[in-house]
C-alpha cells in the first residue's frame, strides 16, 4: 500500500512539474494574459484600407471584369418590330478590346450570317436605308433574323448557326456565331410562308 502510495505521489509531483513549465512558457511568450499568437505570416490576409487618389476622393471597390471575348447568345422570338413577323433575337456583347462595326437600324444589326449544318445558307437582303454603327468594348447590340434571312426552310433535324462579319476600324472583318440550335416551329413555318409568298420553296 504505501508503495503505491509513493507511486502516486511521484506521477503527481512529475504532472505538476510540468504543468508549472507549460504556465511559464506561456507567461514568456504574452499568452497569460488571454490574447492569441499571431498565425504564421504566410497565413496571414491583411485588408488594405482604401487610399485617397490624387484628387483626394476614394478610389471605389474594384469590380470583376466580364469575360472576354464577343458572344452572340439567343435570346428568343419576338414580333414586335416593323414587319410584324417572327424575327430570332440574339444579344451581341462584345468583350473584346475595339469597336466592332455592324450595319442595321436604330442600334440593331441586320443581314446576319446564316449556316444550316455547316453550310451556308443566307438570304438576300435588301438594305436600303440602314446605317453602320459602331459596338464598343464593353457594350450590347441586339441582333435580328427574319424569315427572309434564311434562303431555305431547315428540317427539323437540322441546326442553324447564327453569326455576324463585323467591320473593324482598321477595314479587316471578323466573324463570330451563336451555338447552333433548332429553330422554334413558329420560326421555320414563318420561313416556309415568306419563300411561297416569293415564289420560293
Amino acid at each position: 500500500m504505501a508503495m503505491m502510495r509513493l507511486g502516486a505521489f511521484v506521477v503527481a509531483l512529475v504532472v505538476g512539474m510540468q504543468a508549472a513549465g507549460f504556465v511559464r512558457v506561456l507567461a514568456e511568450t504574452g499568452l497569460g494574459s488571454g490574447s492569441l499568437p499571431p498565425p504564421p505570416s504566410e497565413h496571414v490576409w491583411a485588408i488594405e484600407p482604401p487610399v485617397a487618389n490624387d484628387r483626394g476622393s476614394y478610389e471605389e471597390p474594384s469590380r470583376a471584369e466580364p469575360a472576354a471575348g464577343v458572344l452572340i447568345t439567343y435570346i428568343g422570338v419576338s414580333s414586335a418590330n416593323v414587319y410584324g413577323v417572327p424575327a430570332m433575337r440574339f444579344l451581341i456583347y462584345n468583350g473584346s478590346e475595339e469597336p466592332l462595326g455592324c450595319i442595321g437600324y436604330e442600334g440593331v444589326c441586320h443581314s446576319p450570317a446564316i449556316l444550316i449544318d455547316g453550310f451556308d445558307q443566307k438570304g438576300f437582303y435588301c438594305m436600303n436605308g440602314s446605317s453602320e454603327y459602331f459596338i464598343e468594348p464593353g457594350t450590347t447590340a441586339e441582333l435580328e433574323v427574319f424569315p427572309h434571312d434564311v434562303n431555305r426552310v431547315p428540317e427539323k433535324r437540322e441546326q442553324m448557326s447564327v453569326g455576324y462579319e463585323f467591320r473593324l476600324e482598321g477595314g479587316e472583318t471578323v466573324q463570330y456565331f451563336a451555338e447552333p440550335l433548332s429553330l422554334p416551329p413558329s420560326f421555320r413555318e414563318a420561313i416556309r410562308k415568306d419563300m411561297k409568298e416569293r415564289g420560293g420553296y
